[in-house]
């Protein structure tokens, strides 16, 4: 194989990091909630805010006890929620907790 066709492995991580945000975007204007979008994955899902919208979008329903964001302990429990619902909701979330997620 060339070395052309051979995809660097930066550039891979940066392909899939793309089509996940786009991904999200589009789910989040198709569930009208495009008022904020996702620009960088690792920098959007961890604030707090974005992580809830998309589930809301994915799922259809908004996650519960979920506050506005005035201080770091907000976006904590704010993602915390997010697991929690997502768990209730029987998605398997044994390889990661809230703490990787807003870290």
């Amino acid at each position: 194989m060339s070395k052309i066709a051979q995809p660097s492995h930066g550039g891979a991580k940066s392909d899939q990091r793309k089509i996940y945000t786009d991904w999200a975007n589009n789910r989040l204007r198709k569930s009208g909630l495009s008022d904020s979008l996702v620009t960088d994955l690792q920098k959007d899902i961890p604030d707090g805010v974005l992580l809830p919208k998309i589930i809301q979008a994915v799922i259809q329903e908004k996650v519960p006890a979920v506050v506005e964001i005035s201080d770091d302990n907000e976006r904590r429990q704010n993602i915390e929620a997010c697991v929690l619902f997502l768990q209730r909701k029987g998605v398997n979330c044994a390889g990661f907790t809230s703490k990787d997620i807003s870290e």
